[in-house]
């Protein structure tokens, strides 16, 4: 468990975290606690695809990530969650940076009830093509690996998310109001 380790609120709050480590339920959580934007970059990249099919992904990736760029340089209070916030706060100031881990047997529970797969062996198939297809897009867009994104080193706190709520992470790191 964290003992609080954010002792003041930073102005921007960037989560990452590998599927379904919880990091979208925990940036969510933070957001309303503290009535910050909420910024999904998934979400956003999700949301231009199916807007426009034929976008180049890496076109696509680098125009989302400067856009986030922007939104850090800004200051705005926000949290932001996406694959390369921990790159992109680099060098920045008063901003907060959570990775979400879980155990990988939770991870897979998790995909499969989100995915609505029924076995784990289809699960655990499924996730590699997906660590796979991940590492494909950041080494060519960006010249790094998924775990490059995962650093832990990059990040202020990494949380394992496996047997807490939302709601006790959101308070062991310190972001409740």
């Amino acid at each position: 468990m964290i003992s609080r380790p954010f002792t003041e609120i930073p102005r921007i709050v960037v989560v990452n975290g590998d599927v379904c480590s919880g990091s979208s339920t925990i940036a969510r959580e933070i957001s309303t606690s503290l009535s910050y934007d909420y910024v999904d970059v998934g979400q956003l990249f999700r949301l231009e695809l199916k807007r426009d099919p034929s976008l180049n992904l890496g076109r696509l990736s680098l125009q989302l990530n400067e856009k986030v760029r922007d939104r850090i340089a800004t200051g705005s209070k926000c949290v932001i969650e996406g694959r390369l916030v921990g790159q992109q706060a680099q060098g920045f100031e008063d901003i907060g940076k959570v990775l979400c881990t879980a155990q990988e047997s939770v991870i897979l529970r998790r995909y499969m009830e989100r995915e609505g797969i029924p076995y784990a062996e289809l699960a655990m198939q499924s996730l590699t093509a997906r660590y796979t297809h991940d590492d494909e897009i950041l080494s060519k867009t960006w010249g790094i690996t998924r775990a490059d994104a995962l650093n832990p080193g990059l990040y202020d706190v990494a949380i394992d998310t496996s047997h807490s709520s939302p709601a006790e992470i959101v308070r062991d790191l310190g972001f409740s109001t």
